[in-house]
């Protein structure tokens, strides 16, 4: 994961009251379909987000028992850098999912994925990445 530009490592990923230790992995995926209003005319209609949805993973080394499938949180995935700093990417109303272990070899890993629920809030920018 570390590159001789721009050296970092995943140091944490974090929901809720759930801390997934030993991290070596995770992705974050945003989906995002548009919908295009175009009337019996050539001139080139709108766009306007029909669907939007956030999917993420982590995978970690430190087995845990996953956690309420209703709880809604902030998933956090905290990267240290290799000046000593550390950056954070946090997804707002995140719940998690279905939860894996492997243990076929070693080290053995647990992953969990996340899905975005916006609740009331209609957000569509639930990304924040601080580096």
């Amino acid at each position: 994961m570390a590159s001789c530009s721009a050296g970092h490592r995943l140091s944490s990923i974090t929901h809720s009251t759930l801390t997934m230790g030993d991290p070596v992995g995770g992705n974050v995926r945003e989906e995002v379909t548009f919908v295009k209003n175009k009337p019996a005319t050539r001139v080139t209609g709108c766009k306007a987000v029909d669907d939007y949805d956030v999917k993420a993973n982590a995978r970690f080394q430190t087995m845990i028992t996953p956690g309420a499938k209703d709880t809604r949180a902030t998933l956090t995935y905290t990267i240290k850098k290799w000046d000593g700093t550390t950056g954070t990417i946090a997804i707002a109303n995140m719940k998690q999912g279905a939860c894996g272990y492997d243990m076929n070899s070693a080290p053995m890993v647990q992953d969990c994925d996340f899905e975005y629920d916006p609740g009331d809030t209609e957000s569509i920018a639930p990304i924040t990445v601080s580096m």
